[in-house]
């Protein structure tokens, strides 16, 4: 019986503990050099990124309405106050591995120096075999940071792409791991004073 509640207590406090996998992918591209294979935001419908073995797309931002952060003559960035728009995440045989839609909050910015856009992503469809952030379809989280400074010799393009296989998170997580921990110091403590 003693082995029993001890690997029960042992599971609880994994399962609070334990995090699925998450997959972050990363490059750059000098814009002077191989322009034809950077991809950039302005004057362009699609942003198609190569990490390697897989080719992020993003096909649609979110629409407006946007608020204005700042503006100049040479610079101006702005937020958009809704989701949506359209990513996806393409395997070497453009299979779909991952798809979905950015959340609101979504910031693009072009100052004097370059261009950027950044934004957290809900990931309604995920192949986590393909991904290798555990098995099966699920949802996620992620986030997108694409950065284009010509300020650096040769102009440099960043992009970085982060998938969690978690999903998004709750509004207040801490109390559902609070509370699963009570209960288990009180199944713990009740046993103890049953034997």
């Amino acid at each position: 019986m003693k082995n029993v509640i001890f690997l029960l207590m042992a599971a609880l406090c994994f399962a609070t503990v334990s995090s699925a996998d998450e997959i972050h992918l990363a490059t750059t591209c000098n814009a002077n050099a191989d322009f034809s294979h950077c991809s950039f935001i302005r004057d362009r419908p699609v942003l198609d990124v190569n990490f390697g073995q897989f080719e992020f797309k993003v096909q649609d931002l979110p629409t407006g309405p946007v608020i204005i952060d700042y503006y100049s003559e040479t610079s101006f960035q702005y937020t958009y106050t809704n989701g949506g728009g359209d990513v996806l995440l393409l395997d070497s045989s453009s299979n779909v591995v991952a798809e979905g839609a950015f959340l609101p909050g979504v910031i693009e910015a072009y100052p004097h120096s370059g261009e950027s856009l950044q934004g957290s992503i809900h990931f309604s469809y995920l192949n986590a075999d393909s991904l290798g952030i555990g098995t099966g379809i699920i949802q996620g989280g992620g986030s997108f940071v694409y950065l284009h400074d010509v300020n650096l010799w040769p102009a440099t393009n960043f992009y970085d792409l982060i998938i969690d296989g978690n999903s998004p998170p709750a509004p207040t997580p801490e109390s559902g791991t609070l509370l699963l921990t009570l209960v288990g110091v009180g199944i713990f403590g009740l046993v103890k004073v049953l034997r």
